[in-house]
């Protein structure tokens, strides 16, 4: 290994520490901050998803800042100003202030989120980066499971079996499994009658969330040239960000309404929609951006 892939390799393990610990702190804090007081039921979901809000309408922004200017300096002054959030929970503990506090997060997160897997890529070499993106996504699937940890086994399980396949570039029998797994364990929810089914249901989420999260994320930056990749990376991160502010509402309300069970149990429809999708168009599409 020479002097500059040794360079890449320190900054791209410092990149990977930052991104978990910041998303670590962030998905753990926020439901147990908002059950502590007082703010439950469908109040929390919107809560969740004002962030949401404000990250979508910012990520064009994030794009548009990483592809135009230092990437390094836009990250460290975006990481620094979502950090600075955290203190307002503890001026503001009311419902209202805290959607406010929330869409701030969001709007600064956009560009935060963004910045972090595109210098990930950055800082790889060319022929590495599929494989050390897909290591590097892996910190969002940690960052959220910590806090719970209603995932964290399953998601190293799955990161440790798969690896090598992913490597290899075997990702299309992956993806199949792993849609498999994830609409099993949430149809299996309808028959949920005990603690043993929550917490199996809560590793083989990990599992299958923990090879599909790190993996599409892998075939965005992967196929994408340098000088686009922090608009590429905005715009992937968006789904993220529609996702959860379609399901945090919609989680917050189901305990009302039909109930979580039923709730659970009909996400298994998203993900069969999502394989769909895959199977007629993004494998395809992906394979041809590959032989480029």
């Amino acid at each position: 290994m020479n002097s500059t892939e040794k360079i890449w390799n320190r900054r791209f393990i410092l990149l990977f520490i930052t991104n978990l610990l910041v998303l670590a702190a962030f998905y753990a804090s926020i439901p147990i901050y908002c059950q502590e007081i007082g703010i439950t039921g469908s109040r929390v979901g919107i809560v969740l998803t004002a962030m949401s809000v404000a990250t979508i309408l910012f990520r064009p922004v994030a794009g548009y800042l990483l592809d135009n200017f230092n990437r390094y300096r836009v990250y460290l002054v975006f990481l620094a100003l979502f950090c600075l959030s955290f203190s307002a929970f503890l001026a503001f503990p009311l419902f209202g202030a805290l959607i406010v506090v929330r869409l701030y997060m969001g709007a600064v997160y956009s560009v935060c989120g963004s910045a972090t897997m595109t210098l990930a890529g950055d800082v790889l070499p060319a022929a590495k980066i599929t494989e050390g993106i897909s290591r590097f996504a892996f910190t969002v699937s940690i960052g959220m499971a910590v806090g719970p940890y209603f995932l964290v086994v399953g998601m190293l399980v799955s990161k440790l079996s798969t690896q090598k396949v992913i490597d290899a570039g075997r990702h299309r029998m992956l993806v199949y499994i792993s849609l498999a797994v994830l609409i099993l364990t949430m149809l299996s929810y309808l028959f949920l009658n005990s603690g043993i089914h929550l917490l199996a249901a809560g590793f083989f989420f990990g599992l299958g969330y923990g090879i599909l999260q790190p993996l599409f994320q892998a075939f965005v930056t992967g196929t994408t040239p340098a000088p686009q990749r922090g608009v590429a990376n905005a715009a992937y991160m968006l789904s993220y960000d529609v996702g959860i502010g379609i399901g945090s509402p919609l989680m917050g309300f189901m305990p009302e309404s039909i109930g979580l069970p039923l709730g659970f149990a009909l996400t298994a429809i998203a993900y069969a929609a999502g394989g769909v999708v895959y199977l007629s168009y993004v494998d395809g599409y992906y394979r041809r951006l590959r032989q480029k």
